[in-house]
């Protein structure tokens, strides 16, 4: 049983990496002004980096799209149904 419960734990530590992502200032920045807009992230499964950004359905406007350059591994960005214009 306590053999069970080191591999269970070390599985667990090599497959869960995302849960230990660092972000520097200018990108937890850019999260956080996102999770304000009402919109959401996560990380792209199997990565370390990859981002997907939800700002669906959100209050989200052009001038918020500045904060999203901060976010170098942006991959997906989600822009439906927001009050963002051809020029953003």
């Amino acid at each position: 049983m306590k053999r069970r419960s080191v591999v269970l734990g070390l599985f667990l530590l090599c497959v869960s990496p995302c849960w230990s992502q660092s972000f520097t200032a200018a990108q937890e920045s850019a999260l956080d002004h996102i999770k304000q807009c009402g919109g959401e992230f996560r990380l792209i499964k199997g990565s370390k980096s990859e981002l997907a950004v939800r700002l669906e359905g959100t209050r989200a406007t052009d001038a918020d799209l500045v904060y999203l350059k901060a976010l170098k591994g942006l991959v997906h960005l989600s822009l439906v149904l927001c009050h963002i214009s051809n020029e953003g």
